[in-house]
């Protein structure tokens, strides 16, 4: 069972989470955009050539292919993971509400809770306008695939 003190303790540190990811995501979110823009590009222009090049030039397209996976992996090992903060935080408040019922007083129930609901689920944003869900890497994966298929069916 958690006192006030221990529980005041893990809200300053999820609060301190949450203000580190909005100062993450206003510094780096262009960056995290354009690491999945050429991650798209560069995996896909290799994979075709690799795939594409293969009766021709198999000693070239094997080493092609193999670089539009280099290219296409850290992009999914770096950000595959990067939904679980939201879900994480959301956990953690509930715990603490959950926590917060044991309490013995109710004006220190009513804050806990009410601190609780002020922390923001905060995820990683890829640019402005896309927030790395849990589809993400999945989404990215399969865009990767359609658009190898389609080159290879236009050529």
């Amino acid at each position: 069972m958690l006192d006030v003190r221990e529980m005041t303790y893990i809200y300053r540190q999820a609060r301190e989470m949450e203000l580190m990811l909005r100062l993450f995501n206003l510094a780096a979110s262009y960056v995290v955009f354009t690491a999945k823009l050429c991650s798209i590009t560069n995996s896909v222009n290799y994979l075709f050539f690799g795939i594409r090049l293969y009766l021709t030039h198999p000693l070239i397209a094997t080493i092609f292919a193999t670089i539009g996976m280099y290219v296409l992996t850290p992009f999914v090992v770096l950000f595959g993971k990067a939904f679980s903060l939201p879900n994480k935080m959301a956990d953690l408040k509930t715990e603490l509400v959950l926590a917060a019922r044991q309490l013995k007083t109710c004006d220190n129930r009513a804050l806990v809770k009410m601190r609780m609901k002020s922390i923001a689920n905060v995820g990683i944003n890829a640019g402005n306008f896309q927030i790395l869900g849990r589809t993400s890497t999945p989404t990215f994966i399969d865009f990767i695939t359609q658009q190898v298929c389609s080159l290879l069916l236009t050529f």
